[in-house]
């Protein structure tokens, strides 16, 4: 399909910049608009790059971490392909990408802006997305492949809107990331043989378990503070003692977390205190809060110590789900005494709970 072709243009296309994206029905959003062959009209953030239409209805649409792919299928081509329903089209176009397998029997239907989506969370490699696909009055069919999407960003939630707004003939533009379905937390051991384990020891004796083959960087002009910096991901972490939390006047684990978190620029998000959830494992509470940072993804986590200690990992451009986040809750939990995660054993019914807490899970209004 035509996103072989794209790949390779991929790194090259998608450095515009993002930032803050948009609120819903934000009266100062630019929209561009893309129009098909039976009269549709797509209409799409400018503030990213439109970067092909065909005469095939397909299109490109590049952000700073990833692209929209967009597929339009008249009637006649849904007789010619045999696509009956929108998942069906989701299904022919994950078919045309070699080496790419879903089973698009499993999307399921997200209602945006009264229109109801079909939806498909997926992995490609490294590069997660969604497939989402919505039929027109007129009866095409439209696919948005958000290839590059992380899981709860604002381009699944753009994706959502663009595909409602078709359908409402345009009237209605309405991004909101809380139509996004959350993700379950759901740690999984490190299941890598070859591993081995190095240690970090903190100024108050307090060590740090870790792969042996990232190398710490604790050069700073600050108390207990290393950063990992690894191929596409960056872990900072930072401890605090227990004078520290009284000497910052910090009360509580998320006050902690708040005052370790330390956006890109002053037009990153805040950190969000209401977002942020908890997890129990052998009595040890797992903080944490997952966050979009002009288009990279993240989650801090803090656990504590018994002796009044806070340790915080941020863990940058780092997708939920994804085996990086699963190192940094397994070394959160090692240091806190629970050490199965990082040592490749699953997490036993008898010593959680809270497995189904939402990853970000959506603010609802009063």
């Amino acid at each position: 399909m035509r996103r072989l072709a794209f790949l390779l243009l991929l790194l090259m296309t998608c450095l515009l910049p993002l930032g803050k994206l948009f609120a819903q029905e934000d009266p100062n959003l630019q929209l561009g608009k893309i129009e098909f062959s039976e009269g549709s009209i797509l209409r799409y953030p400018l503030k990213y790059e439109l970067d092909d239409v065909s005469a095939e209805d397909t299109a490109r649409i590049d952000a700073r971490n990833g692209s929209f792919f967009i597929y339009l299928f008249t009637l006649a081509e849904r007789d010619t392909y045999n696509l009956e329903t929108p998942t069906d089209a989701i299904q022919y176009i994950a078919d045309g990408v070699d080496g790419f397998v879903i089973d698009a029997s499993e999307a399921i239907p997200v209602e945006t802006n009264g229109v109801t989506v079909m939806w498909l969370r997926y992995e490609d490699g490294n590069f997660p997305g969604t497939l989402q696909a919505v039929e027109l009055p007129n009866g095409s069919i439209v696919v948005i492949d958000a290839y590059g999407a992380f899981y709860n960003s604002e381009y699944e939630a753009v994706a959502l809107a663009m595909l409602s707004d078709m359908v409402l003939d345009n009237t209605s533009f309405m991004f909101d990331t809380r139509n996004v379905p959350p993700v379950p937390f759901d740690p999984k051991p490190i299941e890598d043989e070859d591993i081995e384990l190095a240690t970090y020891e903190f100024s108050n004796g307090s060590q740090l378990r870790y792969p042996d083959t990232w190398e710490p960087n604790d050069d700073f002009e600050r108390r207990d503070y290393i950063v990992f910096k690894q191929e596409t991901a960056t872990f900072y972490v930072d401890y605090f003692l227990a004078s520290d939390l009284e000497e910052l006047s910090l009360e509580d684990i998320v006050d902690v977390m708040e005052n370790s978190y330390q956006p890109i620029d002053e037009n990153s998000d805040p950190f969000q205190r209401d977002e942020v959830q908890t997890f129990i494992v052998d009595g040890h509470t797992l903080y944490y809060w997952q966050y979009d940072d002009q288009g990279s993804p993240g989650t801090v986590l803090a656990v504590e110590k018994e002796d009044g200690s806070v340790l915080v990992i941020d863990a940058y451009n780092v997708h939920p789900g994804s085996a990086n986040l699963d190192y940094a809750v397994a070394i959160a939990l090692d240091f806190v005494g629970v050490s199965d995660l990082l040592e490749g054993k699953p997490l036993t019914s008898s010593s959680f709970s809270g497995l189904g807490e939402l990853f970000n899970n959506p603010v609802q209004d009063e």
